[in-house]
C-alpha cells in the first residue's frame, strides 16, 4: 500500500468510470495536509470535439489559474470563480439581517451609504493625524443647530421604535408588481436611520452640489495615490516587446525579471496600449529609436505575482512613468543637465 498521497495531474478515465459516457476523475491539487479528494467531472456537452486526453489536459491546466493560490486548486478556476459569486449574489438576493443587506431602494443606495461611510471614516482618521481640522457643528447657526438636535431626538426614538418591531420579510411571487403593496414601501429602513443620524442633510447636500467632473491630470493624481498605496510593485516592460504579441511580451520586476501578463489581463488582449505613442516621442541627441526620448513612458503596478508553469503579473494597472518612479524611487540616477532620468 502506498504511504504517500496521489501526485497533482494523475487523472483516470477506466475502469472506475461509466463504460460508455465521457467521464473521468482528476486529482489536480497536491495534498499539503491529509488525504487528497479527486474531483469527478463528466462531459454533458461538447462542442469542440476534444478527445479525452485534450480536455483532461484543458481541466487539469485551468486548476493553475486561480488568483488566490500560487498552486493548482482542486477544481477549475471557473468553477471557483462562479461559486465565490453566487455566495456574493446571496446578499443581495436573501433579504437578511447583516451588515451588507441590500436596501429597499436597490443596490445604488447601498453603495451611497458605503461611500458616505468611508468618506466620514478618512475624515476621522484625518482630523486624529492633525491634518484636518475638527469640524462638529461648525459653521450652523443656533436656529440650524436646534433643529438639528430635534432631528436626531426624533430618529433615536424611531430607531428604539424600529428594535422593537418585528420587520416582515418581503417575498415577490411570479405575476405580481414590485408596487402592490404601497404601505411596505412607506416603512422607514433602520439603515436611513442610522444614515440620517451620521449625517446631517445639509453637508450632504451641499456634498451633492460640489461635486463636478474631475480632469485627465486630477484623473492622474488620484490614480498615481491609489497605486502607492495598492500597488507598491512596479514591473518594467521590456525593451523588444514592440516586436511581440500581448501573451509574449514580457515584463521584468525586481523581485523576478521575465514575467508575462495574464490571459486575463486586458492587456494582453490590448497590447498596444501599452506601446508608446509615436506623437509623444521627442527628438533629442543621444537617444536612440530603441530607447527614444518621450514624456510618455509607461510602467505597470501590479499587485500580486502569480507563479505557476509561468510567473504572471496579477491585478496590473498601467500609470506615466515619471510621476510613478518619483514616487516609488529611492533614488535617481540623473545626467549632468538634470533633464534626464
Amino acid at each position: 500500500m502506498c504511504s504517500s498521497d496521489l501526485p497533482a495531474g494523475t487523472a483516470v478515465d477506466a475502469s472506475i468510470t461509466h463504460p460508455t459516457e465521457n467521464d473521468f476523475y482528476l486529482c489536480s491539487h497536491q495534498g499539503i495536509q491529509g488525504t487528497s479528494r479527486p474531483s469527478y467531472y463528466r462531459c454533458l456537452w461538447d462542442d469542440n470535439n476534444l478527445t479525452a486526453d485534450e480536455l483532461q489536459t484543458l481541466t487539469y491546466q485551468l486548476c493553475h489559474t486561480y488568483a488566490r493560490c500560487t498552486r493548482s486548486v482542486s477544481i477549475p478556476a471557473p468553477a471557483y470563480y462562479a461559486h465565490l459569486v453566487a455566495i456574493r449574489a446571496r446578499y443581495h438576493i436573501i433579504d437578511k439581517d447583516h451588515e451588507m443587506e441590500t436596501s429597499s431602494e436597490g443596490l445604488e443606495e447601498q453603495r451611497f451609504y458605503e461611500m458616505t461611510k468611508l468618506r466620514k471614516q478618512f475624515e476621522q482618521l484625518l482630523e486624529e493625524a492633525g491634518l484636518l481640522a475638527a469640524r462638529g457643528e461648525a459653521g450652523l447657526t443656533s436656529s440650524e443647530r436646534m433643529a438639528r438636535h430635534g432631528e436626531l431626538r426624533q430618529l433615536r426614538d424611531m430607531k428604539r421604535t424600529l428594535k422593537k418591531t418585528e420587520r416582515k420579510k418581503k417575498t415577490l411571487r411570479v405575476g405580481e408588481d414590485q408596487d402592490m403593496d404601497e404601505k411596505e414601501d412607506e416603512e422607514m429602513d433602520p439603515k436611513d436611520v442610522d444614515f440620517r443620524m451620521r449625517n446631517d442633510a445639509g453637508q450632504v447636500r451641499q456634498l451633492l452640489n460640489s461635486s463636478s467632473a474631475i480632469s485627465y491630470k486630477d484623473l492622474s493624481m488620484l490614480k498615481l495615490i491609489l497605486t502607492s498605496g495598492l500597488y507598491p510593485q512596479i514591473a518594467l516592460a521590456d525593451e523588444h516587446n514592440s516586436y511581440k504579441g500581448g501573451q509574449d511580451q514580457l515584463f521584468h520586476t525586481r523581485v523576478k525579471p521575465f514575467n508575462v501578463l495574464h490571459p486575463n489581463s486586458i492587456f494582453a488582449s490590448q497590447p498596444e496600449v501599452l506601446q508608446l505613442d509615436s506623437l509623444s516621442i521627442a527628438s533629442v541627441p543621444g537617444f536612440t529609436t530603441r530607447h527614444p526620448a518621450s514624456s510618455g513612458h509607461q510602467v505597470l503596478v501590479y499587485q500580486s505575482l502569480l507563479e505557476t508553469v509561468k510567473p504572471y503579473l496579477m491585478a496590473s494597472m498601467r500609470m506615466p512613468a515619471l510621476p510613478a518612479l518619483l514616487l516609488f524611487s529611492h533614488s535617481l540616477d540623473c545626467k549632468d543637465r538634470k533633464s534626464v532620468v
